[in-house]
């Protein structure tokens, strides 16, 4: 079913819903989107509330992905035996970084 958005009355008569009336409220909600629990206790009802809901939700997914792709790799570089580019030092009398310096 789609909803018409525009036969909704203006957003302005929406714009407190009646599960998220803090701020405690909101970051309640917030907290369990992005960790994509979603108990379903605080929705929004308003079509600005569900665009901030759209990208908690996109924000959660990418982040988790993004994390988890970067432990997995950090991992994998452990069992394999090679070095993160961050752990590489360098001798400290070597102060030309590896590379030629422009003219």
């Amino acid at each position: 079913v789609v909803e018409d958005l525009s036969a909704r009355g203006p957003i302005d008569d929406e714009l407190t819903p009646a599960s998220l009336q803090s701020i405690r409220d909101g970051a309640w909600w917030a907290l369990v989107t992005v960790t994509t629990v979603g108990y379903g206790d605080a929705v929004p009802h308003t079509s600005a509330g569900r665009a901030v809901a759209a990208v908690a939700m996109f924000t959660g997914v990418v982040g988790i992905s993004m994390s988890f792709s970067i432990i997995s790799q950090e991992m994998s570089n452990v069992r394999h035996g090679e070095r993160s580019p961050k752990t590489t030092s360098h001798s400290e009398n070597d102060l030309s970084g590896g590379g030629t310096a422009p003219l």
